[in-house]
């Protein structure tokens, strides 16, 4: 079995602190605050958009109906208290 040359353990050296700071520097950038701007954030983004790729329109559907609704609940208590503009 032959011994390790020292440019061989430096080398060795040398990438267990790469690994380690790579961890390091990942797991820092996780705990902050989400910006939206982020590569994470837009890679999160992309990947709901190809999960449900009309998620925008369908909350926009939902939003105009609610409004619909209230207008219908709101148009149907004019009509049975008579018309304000006669």
């Amino acid at each position: 079995m032959s011994t390790l040359s020292p440019l061989g353990w430096i080398l060795i050296i040398f990438l267990i602190v790469l690994t380690i700071g790579i961890n390091l520097s990942l797991f820092a950038g996780n705990k902050k605050k989400a910006n939206p701007n982020s590569w994470g954030a837009k890679m999160q983004a992309a990947a709901k958009t190809m999960k449900d790729p009309f998620q925008r329109e369908y909350e926009k559907i939902d939003h105009l109906a609610q409004k619909v609704e209230k207008l219908k609940n709101g148009t149907n208590k004019e009509l049975l208290d008579g018309d304000k503009n006669e």
